[in-house]
Formats: C-alpha cells, structure tokens, sequence
C-alpha cells in the first residue's frame, strides 16, 4: 500500500488504529499513530514524504508483538497487511499538536550509545580518546562495556537481516514487497 493510500485512509479515519505491515513491522501512521501512542508507548517520528509534499508522524513495533500490543481490544485483518484495531479517537488538533511537538528523525540522532560500524564510528571513537585522557580507569572500563553492548546489538540486527534475506521469497513477490524489504535494510544500516 502506498503513503498516499495510507494517508487517505487515516483521513476518514475516526476511532481505529490503522496498522501497515512493512516488512517485519507494523506501523501506524498520522491519527493511528497518536491512538497507538496512548495504548503501547512507542515513540513517534516524523518524517517527510518528498514526493507528496507533507509531513507525517509515524510508529511501529515489530510484527512478532501484534498480539501483546493489540491485548484484548477487537481486531479485524483487512489484508494480510492491514489491521484495524478498536480505539478511542484523536481529533485534527490533537494530530496537529503531536506533529508540532515532534521533530524530524534522522539516521540515529535518538541514539544514546555510539553503535559500531556506523557513520558515526569515527566520531565517536575521537570523542572516546579524547575523553580517555581524563577519565580515571573505571569509567574507561565502564565505557569499553557500552561499546561492546553496543557491537553486539549491531551484530544481532545483523544476524536479524540477514535472516530475513534469507527467507525472502523474492521469485514469488512484487515489487511493493521488495521495496518494502530495501527500505528495511535501509533503515536498519
């Protein structure tokens, strides 16, 4: 399903959380996002949709947690790839409002620990010999353990991709699926 078909539907929406499979996630986006807020506190980002000339907020969660998220409100499967969950709903100020107090996302700016194998690996390397010079040997100690936390959550969604790669049935699926499939290898590199 395209952005533009999405955004369709979110304006008639009234009180669902509209959810799109893509890839090994379902996201909600504009109205259905804000509602997906209030029951599962993913965080909200906002993107802007280039071809369309607007800008739009979004959230996801991975596909394996459809069941916990959803908890025991009603549900409908439209498609394999639509769900439309029961909610209370969110009025045009209120979207507005959480579009303003959202900013745009960008690469891992919401990162907190450095990630190797990253763009920003260098940097953040300088900024770890710099700070070595004056930190004593316990933060030094405690800062070789975030960069290995760190290492090994990277070689994990690795594992992950290339995973998913693998079970990808690319001979029976269409392009939408494929492009679904490198935009998620995109966001995650």
């Amino acid at each position: 399903m395209t952005l533009e078909e999405i955004f369709d539907i979110e304006a008639m929406n009234q009180a669902e959380i509209h959810l799109f499979r893509q890839g090994m996630f379902f996201r909600a986006f504009e109205k259905s996002c804000v509602a997906l807020q209030r029951v599962a506190k993913y965080q909200i980002l906002k993107k802007r949709a280039v071809g369309l000339g607007v800008e739009y907020i979004y959230s996801g969660f991975p596909c394996s947690v459809l069941e916990k998220v959803i908890g025991k409100r009603r549900f409908t499967f439209v498609e394999q790839d639509h769900v439309i969950v029961e909610a209370v709903g969110v009025g045009d100020e209120e979207l507005a409002r959480r579009k303003r107090e959202t900013m745009f996302s960008v690469g891992l700016q919401n990162s907190a620990k450095p990630v190797a194998g990253s763009m920003l690996e260098p940097i953040a390397g300088l900024a770890a010999a710099s700070c070595a010079k004056i930190e004593p040997a316990e933060s030094q100690e405690a800062r070789a353990e975030i960069v290995t936390e760190a290492e090994s959550e990277v070689m994990s969604k690795q594992k992950t991709l290339m995973e998913m790669i693998r079970r990808f049935d690319v001979e029976n699926a269409d392009g939408q699926a494929c492009r679904m499939l490198l935009g998620m290898i995109k966001s995650a590199l």
